[in-house]
């Protein structure tokens, strides 16, 4: 049924709950289309950790691995705090972080998800970041060490005892 006129509504006292999972709210709009229905929201927790693009490592021990996420309609925001106490061993090459409450989107190849705050990393680091591929839930982190070098994925040797906060948004 919809609602065609509300007037005096006043407060409401309780939530407002379909009947059904694939109904929603038709936002800004005079016509009812797929494109502008709110059917999907949702906050939640995630724990984000550190791995190679081989695999989980072994030995690694975290002091804080706090996420939290937003997610509404197809567009995910997230925020962490990973506060690795203890590197561990790595088999690959490149470190990565891991346990995005979703995969990002298939329909793009490669994203930049966000530049990082950081503190324990070696001396050299003056940036450091995170690069996905599409249909993933784990990310490279990546540095630079110099204004005039390229950015390069963080070595398994490169973690220490450090912490990585940061926030991006991506598309699932």
């Amino acid at each position: 049924m919809a609602l065609s006129k509300i007037t005096n509504l006043g407060t409401l006292t309780e939530s407002i709950v379909f009947d059904n999972t694939s109904k929603g709210i038709h936002l800004g709009v005079t016509s009812a289309t797929a494109s502008n229905l709110m059917d999907d929201y949702e906050e939640g927790t995630w724990t984000p950790r550190i791995k190679s693009e081989s695999g989980e490592g072994t030995g690694t021990a975290y002091s804080s691995q706090q996420g939290r996420y937003t997610k509404i309609g197809d567009l995910v925001h997230c925020d962490f705090n990973v506060n690795v106490s203890t590197e561990g061993s790595f088999s690959g090459s490149y470190l990565m972080l891991a346990g995005l409450p979703f995969s990002i989107s298939s329909n793009v190849p490669t994203v930049n998800l966000a530049m990082l705050y950081f503190y324990g990393l070696d001396d050299s680091v003056i940036t450091i970041g995170l690069q996905a591929d599409g249909g993933s839930a784990q990310a490279y982190i990546w540095s630079k060490t110099s204004s005039g070098t390229q950015r390069e994925y963080l070595s398994i040797t490169g973690i220490g005892t450090a912490e990585l906060t940061g926030q991006f948004s991506y598309k699932v």
